[in-house]
């Protein structure tokens, strides 16, 4: 499974302000898919593996424009934020959890609407006296997936 044939990207869609993009490295050595809003952006990354296993291959992380609890140190040129400044919170690694089923099935909108999600839920920083700034884009309903996800 090479990471062309993994899942296809190309006819997804994410509420307004947010866009979403998806980078890939040299060789399908790496893929990111990236969630972009106002505060900051979520991203995906897959590492692709064998062909029977994704284990350990995924991780999310979070860019945000503005310093937060656990990102305080600035990182130049943020690829996830096409090319300004970001501080990044890290890595959620064993994302492949969450995402292993959409990928098999080749459900994109799934893991988009996932990333969205993610970056709904996150507490992003509006300054440096950490006033949280919690976005609130409200999806379509035709979009939203169960909690337990969606079953090939």
């Amino acid at each position: 499974m090479s990471g062309t044939g993994l899942v296809l990207f190309g006819d997804v869609s994410v509420p307004a302000p947010l866009s979403v993009r998806l980078l890939r490295y040299p060789y399908d050595t790496v893929l990111r898919v990236i969630v972009d809003g106002p505060p900051g952006a979520v991203e995906l990354q897959i590492r692709p593996g064998t062909p029977d296993s994704l284990i350990l291959m995924m991780s999310i992380e979070y860019h945000s424009r503005q310093p937060m609890a656990a990102a305080q140190n600035p990182m130049p040129h943020c690829e996830a934020l096409s090319g300004v400044d970001c501080y990044p919170d890290g890595a959620t690694l064993n994302a492949q959890n969450e995402f292993e089923t959409w990928f098999r099935a080749r459900d994109s909108q799934a893991i988009i609407d996932e990333l969205v999600r993610q970056h709904q839920r996150t507490s992003w920083t509006l300054d440096d006296n950490d006033t949280p700034l919690i976005v609130d884009v409200q999806p379509e309903p035709a979009w939203q997936l169960p909690a337990g996800g969606v079953q090939p």
